[in-house]
């Protein structure tokens, strides 16, 4: 609610130029957008076992790209039977993501070695 005055300023002023400041805005925004989509990157995990995938990183990926903002895909090598995990974003989602993802299946990996030395007891 502080911000009120300050709004009914800018609009008086937009009302005043016509929106050409409005405009320019816009097209300032319109630059950084811009920026913004060059600066996408990629980054693909190959070889991960199609198991690890299944387990591990399928029940969870949408979260994981929901919180990290990363576009993530997973893509199957028929040839050599792994999955690849293509993630795109700016450096910083990536990052994020790959650590969550690694995460996910270092617990994944206790978990599972948790229940074989529970099976090893007499």
């Amino acid at each position: 609610l502080n911000q009120l005055p300050h709004i009914k300023e800018l609009c008086n002023k937009a009302m005043n130029t016509n929106g050409s400041d409005v405009q320019y805005r816009s097209q300032i925004w319109k630059s950084f957008h811009i920026i913004a989509r060059r600066d996408k990157r990629q980054r693909i995990i190959r070889g991960l076992s199609r198991h690890t995938v299944k387990k591990a990183l399928l029940p969870i990926i949408g979260e994981i790209a929901a919180q990290s903002k990363c576009n993530i895909c997973v893509e199957g090598d028929n040839v050599s039977g792994t999955e690849d995990i293509v993630l795109e974003g700016n450096w910083r989602t990536i990052v994020l993501a790959e650590d969550m993802l690694r995460e996910a299946v270092n617990q994944r990996n206790a978990k599972d070695q948790d229940r074989m030395t529970d099976g090893d007891g007499p």
